[in-house]
């Protein structure tokens, strides 16, 4: 089934093409190593392997037609293969004044090995996005996306997502950027869920999330730049659903995803466009979560306090190389090549997640 469902997805690419279609093909291959794969206290290492294939094909000015598949390929922990699929559609139409409109639709299929296969979704998704310059120093940018992401073997965690944003972008003298982004994401599981001849409360059939964020952009320099953010996220009603820890995973992105807390979160980087085409950033990162309704366990899986949740200090730090070379000549047409060190340390109530870790990675990405 997994192989038919590949299959039928690249049929409907190929299928969809004129005969004299001029594909555009990109390659991206990472490798990286980290000492602390699921970043708990027990500190397991891994290589890891990441494959990215791209295809695109403007069938017109406004209309693009693509495909993207990955691979994750682990050296140690292989049951952790995964693949996922997808291929999309959009529409680009500018305007008068810079004014854009851009729409699309996308559908995507994750596999994984049997012992994870709960993970295995079919996902479907539309957005629209629109693009207004209010005055030629301030730039308005409003969306919507509508998500329909549906486990294939644990399906009491599928969804359909609703998120819709809005977002103001204001540009000063002396090359200073100031941006105000408001995002509302509504997550409804599809199914309730019986548990133990009782249905749950109405609270863990969906979740509410408000997410604002502001930014500023200052540049230094003609090859040097910093930004600095700061992102509030609160759920405003409901819960994420709760798992049942002998079947599943609970850190899984399945069940952690971003519905599942809600933080404070600091970030600042540092760029500079250094010579023969090289580029050197610095970051930093600092986050609080809260978890509502994931209690807090010590190391031998009893409650550290009645109804204490569980609370993270999240701090990294990463350092990114990244050189273009342009072909003049031969099969490819440019091939970025990247380095990246990064560092996180969490400090949680919950000492099985009070960990630090590192990873190492380089890639290289071909376009032709």
């Amino acid at each position: 089934m997994q192989r038919i469902i590949c299959l039928l997805m690249l049929a409907i690419c190929w299928a969809t093409l004129p005969a004299s279609t001029q594909i555009v093909p990109r390659l991206n291959f990472f490798t990286s190593y980290t000492d602390n794969l699921f970043q708990t206290v027990e500190r397991q290492s891994d290589w890891i392997n990441q494959f990215y294939l791209d295809f695109d094909y403007v069938a017109r000015d406004d209309v693009n037609l693509y495909y993207s598949g990955n691979a994750s390929v682990f050296n140690e922990f292989v049951d952790l293969f995964s693949h996922t699929h997808r291929m999309g559609l959009s529409y680009l139409k500018t305007g008068q004044d810079r004014d854009t409109f851009y729409a699309g639709s996308e559908v995507a299929v994750r596999l994984d090995r049997p012992i994870y296969d709960y993970r295995d979704f079919i996902q479907s998704q539309v957005f629209v996005n629109v693009k207004r310059y209010l005055r030629p120093t301030l730039m308005s940018r409003a969306g919507y996306t509508l998500r329909y992401q549906k486990y294939a073997n644990a399906r009491d965690f599928s969804f359909v997502e609703q998120v819709g944003f809005a977002q103001l972008s204001t540009f000063l003298p002396r090359r200073m950027t100031l941006q105000a982004r408001s995002e509302l994401g509504l997550k409804s599981y599809l199914r309730q869920r019986q548990t133990d001849g009782f249905s749950e409360s109405g609270r863990q059939g969906a979740v509410l999330q408000w997410v604002g964020q502001v930014k500023a952009a200052q540049s230094l320099s003609e090859l040097a730049g910093v930004r600095l953010s700061y992102v509030l996220r609160r759920n405003l009603s409901g819960e994420s659903r709760q798992v049942d820890e002998e079947f599943y995973d609970a850190d899984d992105e399945l069940f952690d995803d971003r519905y599942s807390y809600e933080s404070d979160e600091l970030q600042a980087a540092l760029k500079y466009l250094a010579p023969l085409n090289t580029e050197l950033e610095v970051g930093t990162n600092w986050a609080w979560r809260r978890y509502g309704g994931r209690l807090a366990l010590d190391l031998e899986g009893s409650f550290i306090g009645v109804d204490v949740e569980r609370r993270d200090r999240r701090r990294s730090l990463s350092l990114g190389l990244a050189k273009t070379f342009y072909m003049e000549q031969g099969w490819a047409r440019e091939v970025d090549i990247e380095f990246e060190w990064l560092y996180r340390n969490t400090d949680s109530n919950d000492p099985y997640y009070a960990a630090v870790g590192q990873v190492f990675s380089t890639g290289i990405q071909v376009g032709f």
